[in-house]
């Protein structure tokens, strides 16, 4: 029996799964790390994190499920997209990680914009935002010049791991809008746009399609991770898309959403079809595009309130919100918490709680956060809706699909069928199917998810419709009115002089 390997590395937590012939899991792993915050804005990740995650996780699931390094026949590898590494010639990290919730480069983004204008969104198809790469990597040539310098390749995290097993230095397509330096029709690095930042283009590694093989697995890396020697990997794929794959949307229309830490909607299409609101993506499917909107925080807003009632999984919190009627007694969260993406584009948001009363209770409190980010997904769907068709359904996969209670509030609230498709986290899925085309188990995308069924479906319940349209008016509402404070409320807290807390 052979096996393929797909390993996902989010923003808080990383998962390896092996699995068989006909892409059916045999063993999953999980493993969660902390995100560095050097300062207000800033969020890092040291690459040695996301290698000593791979190792443990690879060596952990052969282990579970009994199989040999030599029966696994590839690796695919999704990561969380926009991180900017630099690395020299060796691979080793000069710096941290800078990740997608990064905010630092607010001063480069202003440059682009005066150097680019509107090319920039005819090219890429894609708003200039801090979160982005180019930026970052400007930031680095500006404010950390001899880092800049020595920088072999900057790579993106999936980039990180393949290189650690191949010693080759790649970046995978999906990754191609967010760079802001790709012709996203073409998938390919762009002059236009590079060269007029003034960065290098050879610190840019080449671009690959998802299921190209870009090298073996290493000697030394095999010994690290506990696989064979000559095993082949993938170059990889962004989550938010390869979850695309995963969940079985390949076609025009198609929807999905990836409810994690990031919750990201996308809608395939045929054609490129930018918009101003969302991101687009080169899907994994070549010739294939995905737009996405996202809730920057909406799983992750979840975990801080998990983290600070000192639980250690989500049951209680799953069970608390379940006490909590549909509309949570007037309580209301904006889930905006680290500055917010696609589709509101502003760095200054925060999270928002709204009609907080004495009577309310913890189970409000649960609710409030899956309730928050279930408004905030129904705007992306009425942004979609403006730019092509309402979608039929929503198949969802992520964190949140593990949990019936957000899953129902989801669908109550979008007034859209919810479809949990596959394994609870499909993005593994995705990656098993890129490396499983490549080396040729499938002939292509389409016969790989030929007999991909729904595992769970919820459907809106209709007595809940009216409660949840007055409350998405009320959000919206307070959302409209809160906007413009969001930006005065930062420069303000800027200009303070906050004194040093005696100890």
């Amino acid at each position: 029996m052979a096996y393929i390997l797909g390993f996902d590395l989010g923003t808080s937590s990383c998962k390896a799964a092996l699995y068989d012939e006909k892409l059916e899991l045999v063993c999953y792993t999980t493993q969660e790390y902390p995100t560095i915050i050097p300062s207000p804005g800033w969020a890092e990740q040291p690459a040695e994190q996301w290698w000593d995650a791979f190792c443990n996780n690879t060596k952990g699931c052969l282990k579970k499920a009994g199989v040999y390094p030599q029966q696994v026949a590839a690796v695919g590898i999704d990561t969380m997209g926009s991180v900017a590494l630099p690395v020299d010639k060796n691979g080793q990290a000069l710096h941290p990680g800078l990740l997608w919730m990064d905010r630092r480069s607010m001063d480069q983004c202003r440059q682009i914009d005066e150097i680019l204008g509107d090319m920039l969104y005819e090219i890429s198809g894609n708003r200039n935002d801090p979160s982005d790469t180019a930026p970052k990597l400007m930031w680095f040539m500006q404010e950390r010049p001899e880092i800049y310098e020595k920088t072999h390749r900057f790579l993106h995290a999936n980039g990180y791991l393949v290189m650690k097993l191949t010693g080759a230095f790649t970046q995978d397509r999906t990754e191609c809008g967010l760079t802001l330096l790709c012709d996203t029709r073409t998938g390919e690095w762009s002059d236009k746009l590079i060269r007029p930042l003034g960065l290098d283009r050879e610190k840019l590694p080449a671009i690959h399609d998802c299921h190209d093989i870009v090298g073996e697995v290493t000697a030394s890396a095999a010994e690290a991770c506990g696989l064979a020697k000559g095993t082949a990997v993938v170059a990889g794929a962004m989550d938010c898309v390869v979850s695309a794959l995963g969940t079985g949307c390949l076609h025009e229309g198609d929807v999905y959403m990836a409810g994690g830490t990031v919750t990201a909607l996308g809608i395939v299409g045929d054609t490129m079809q930018p918009n101003r609101a969302l991101h687009l993506h080169n899907h994994v499917v070549p010739g294939k595009f995905v737009r996405v909107g996202a809730v920057d925080f909406g799983g992750g807003g979840l975990r801080w309130f998990r983290n600070m009632l000192g639980e250690k999984d989500y049951h209680e919190l799953d069970r608390l919100a379940g006490l909590a009627p549909p509309g949570n007694d007037g309580l209301l969260f904006l889930p905006y918490m680290v500055g917010q993406r696609s589709p509101l584009y502003n760095s200054a948001t925060t999270g928002v709680m709204f009609g907080l009363t004495p009577d309310h209770e913890k189970k409000h409190l649960a609710r409030m956060f899956m309730e928050g980010t279930s408004y905030a997904v129904r705007n992306v769907l009425h942004i979609f809706k403006e730019a092509s068709n309402t979608p039929k359904e929503v198949r969802l996969t992520g964190g949140m699909s593990n949990s019936s209670v957000w899953t129902q509030t989801l669908s109550d609230i979008t007034g859209v069928p919810i479809e949990v498709t596959g394994a609870s986290d499909v993005a593994t899925l995705g990656d098993a199917a890129t490396a499983a085309v490549a080396v040729g188990w499938f002939k292509n995308y389409n016969e790989a998810f030929a007999g991909q069924r729904a595992q769970l479906s919820y459907a809106p319940i209709s007595g809940h419709k009216a409660v949840y349209d007055a409350m998405f008016d009320v959000y919206m509402n307070v959302f409209r009115q809160i906007l413009p404070s969001y930006d005065y409320v930062k420069q303000r807290l800027q200009s303070m002089e906050i004194p040093a807390t005696e100890e």
